[in-house]
């Protein structure tokens, strides 16, 4: 009997990546950069240089995650916690009844029990990125009718186009408990379906042109994605998501007249979004393969 899987990843970024560790600089750091020993992508100065002017000079940055060496990595948490994400919503809308909270948080074991099944997957920290490979890009709120809003918030991103190599382990009986299907076929059937209903019920909404990616396995990774991205609230409740979620974003923010959210078709109301070499991007969309899988000699 096989007990472990492993499969050699490859995850390419087809918008800017954000992944933060909570650190902020200030924008001034970059005229000091290596007197402070930060390690910071070299086309920084030159775009906030493009995008400040007036009283907003100094800008906050938050910086993207390194290791104990000053290296930017794509943490393999990241990638684990899009596979969950994907795979309880399928979950929760595939096995609909009384006890769907209960059967998919706690008895599937999505919430750090001890037999839950999100043990049975685990992803390794992909190799250091390049300083070259990352830029600072800044938010921009798009709103449904195409509107969009440049926000004072810099983010240290990895480029698109970027790819990196990660490893996938899969322990094949725990796994099974939750699929007789093949670990990879799996995984990216629960990928395609989520980004199904992601454009379903939220990025439909908005009439903006940032790229379409068809045919491919896309995951939605880091901050700034956006909270239909991050949770199973729309596949929970079915047709009352929207209402719901709606509900959720008025009480976190209620300044931002979320209550409205419902007439206008969509909650949240605004998209997520930056821009790369004058294209408009949401953030955070990669896309992942399989290179191929590693014989185990367990």
């Amino acid at each position: 009997m096989e007990f472990i899987k492993t499969y050699n990843l490859k995850l390419t970024t087809l918008s800017p990546l954000y992944i933060g560790d909570g650190r902020v600089i200030n924008g001034n750091d970059y005229n000091y950069a290596d007197e402070l020993g930060l390690r910071l992508p070299p086309d920084g100065k030159r775009i906030l240089a493009q995008n400040q002017s007036g009283r907003d000079k100094v800008r906050d940055i938050s910086v993207f995650i390194r290791n104990g060496n000053g290296d930017a990595y794509l943490p393999g948490s990241s990638v684990k916690g899009a596979v969950r994400t994907a795979i309880l919503a399928a979950v929760v809308k595939n096995r609909r009844d009384d006890r769907i909270i209960d059967s998919a948080l706690n008895k599937v074991g999505f919430e750090g029990q001890q037999y839950s099944i999100m043990r049975a997957i685990s992803v390794c920290d992909s190799l250091p990125i390049d300083d070259r490979d990352m830029s600072i890009c800044q938010k921009i709120d798009v709103y449904t009718d195409g509107t969009e809003k440049n926000r004072p918030i810099y983010r240290e991103c990895v480029k698109p186009g970027i790819s990196v190599n990660l490893r996938l382990n899969i322990d094949v009986p725990m796994f099974k408990t939750l699929t007789e299907q093949a670990p990879g076929e799996y995984i990216f059937d629960v990928l395609r379906e989520f980004r199904a209903q992601y454009k379903s019920v939220f990025r439909a909404k908005f009439n903006c042109n940032t790229p379409d990616y068809h045919n491919r396995n896309i995951v939605y990774l880091g901050g700034n994605v956006g909270f239909v991205s991050k949770t199973v609230t729309y596949p929970l409740y079915g047709d009352g998501g929207l209402d719901k979620v709606s509900r959720i974003m008025q009480q976190k923010f209620r300044k931002h007249k979320h209550d409205l959210d419902v007439k206008k078709g969509v909650s949240p109301h605004c998209l997520k979004c930056t821009k790369y070499n004058r294209e408009l991007h949401e953030f955070g969309i990669c896309e992942v393969e399989i290179i191929d899988e590693v014989e185990n000699s367990i």
